[in-house]
């Protein structure tokens, strides 16, 4: 064992810290609420790197959730150095003993003794590191080819509105990244609302929000417990999701005075979200009274992908917007009588509820 550590010592100390730096991106920190977005712990075996999210002002439904490494610039970084050469320390043991089992009980593997060494790993560095750069430069000039360069973001024309209080045609598409048109056009309501069905739904009043509104008798709905938040301020919500055992377990978790009783064998479970619908109201701290900037300036933090545009929803000017991240994401923001207003779905399939029943739903909201 002396003479592989003499011979390959330092070729698997290189090794090991390339491999301890690559865990930066595929491991990931879970937050469970707003607090804990400032301390996202990064790295392995030991997190080494804690970046600070808490600029995120992200919805009830949002919370747990994994997030990995961002850029620096956007989101602030603090490096423990004491945790990575401990890290380090452990990935070489764990390497140098994995390596020489291997190679002492197969004499035959003469190859990848051979190439453990350090110009082998500084060489295989570098051609991953080229292939990465050539892989981003591509992909970079495929979008510059496909967006235009100093183009202005396309009109897009959808079809006509099914019900004109929601949207109006025509709306200026403002991307964050590039979508398809048909990504945008089914932000749109797909189909006619059946009127003959609404008045056998049920109907539900917050006061919280200020809101009446009627939903499908295979739903529940849940009043959300009052958060506040530096960027958001004060938000009330109220969720409406399919009557599903997951779902009342998870209505349970947001509100304790949900009429439910979850099952001893799983009141420890983590519970995670699911699909659903979210009306929430806010009382935004830094808002100035233009919607599609105050989106548009937060959009990019909270979704991978992201698309949105200027649009009417009953009567108001706002923003209607598509997402992805765990899930799609749609919905309406706008504001009302000094409060900001969200409409949102998060959903799987667009054809299946909740997302079938997401414009039906909210066009029956009526403002107290």
């Amino acid at each position: 064992m002396i003479k592989f550590l003499k011979e390959k010592g330092f070729a698997i100390l290189l090794l090991s810290v390339i491999f301890t730096s690559s865990s930066l991106f595929w491991t990931r920190g879970t937050a469970h609420n707003q607090e804990e977005l400032s301390g996202i712990k990064l790295g392995w075996p030991i997190s080494f790197v804690v970046q600070d999210y808490s600029q995120l002002s992200p919805p009830e439904w949002w919370w747990p959730n994994r997030i990995g490494l961002g850029t620096p610039q956007e989101y602030p970084v603090s490096f423990r150095s004491l945790q990575f050469y401990f890290s380090v320390a452990l990935n070489f043991l764990i390497i140098f003993n994995i390596l020489f089992v291997v190679l002492e009980l197969n004499p035959r593997l003469f190859l990848l003794r051979k190439i453990i060494s350090v110009k082998y790993i500084i060489g295989a560095v570098g051609v991953a590191l080229l292939a990465l750069i050539t892989f981003f430069v591509i992909l970079a000039s495929s979008t510059r080819s496909q967006m235009g360069v100093g183009i202005p973001p396309p009109y897009i024309v959808p079809p006509q509105p099914i019900i004109s209080s929601i949207v109006s045609a025509g709306a200026e598409v403002q991307t964050a990244q590039p979508l398809s048109v048909e990504d945008i056009k089914t932000m749109l309501p797909a189909r006619p609302i059946d009127e003959s069905q609404i008045p056998k739904w049920k109907s539900y009043t917050s006061q919280k929000l200020g809101v009446t509104l009627k939903y499908p008798p295979n739903y529940l709905v849940v009043e959300v417990e009052e958060t506040t938040t530096p960027a958001i301020g004060a938000s009330v919500s109220i969720l409406i999701m399919e009557d599903t055992l997951h779902n009342r377990e998870y209505a349970k978790k947001m509100n304790p005075d949900f009429d439910y009783v979850i099952p001893e064998d799983r009141r420890n479970v983590d519970i995670e979200p699911g699909q659903g619908i979210s009306l929430s109201r806010s009382v935004a701290n830094n808002f100035t009274g233009d919607v599609t900037q105050w989106f548009g300036d937060r959009a990019q933090r909270i979704f991978d992908r992201n698309v949105y545009a200027p649009i009417k929803f009953l009567g108001i000017d706002s923003v209607a917007y598509k997402g992805e991240g765990l899930f799609t994401f749609d919905g309406v923001i706008f504001e009302k009588k000094g409060y900001l207003y969200q409409f949102g779905v998060q959903y799987d399939s667009p054809t299946l509820a909740p997302r079938s029943d997401f414009y039906k739903i909210i066009s029956t909201v009526r403002f107290e």
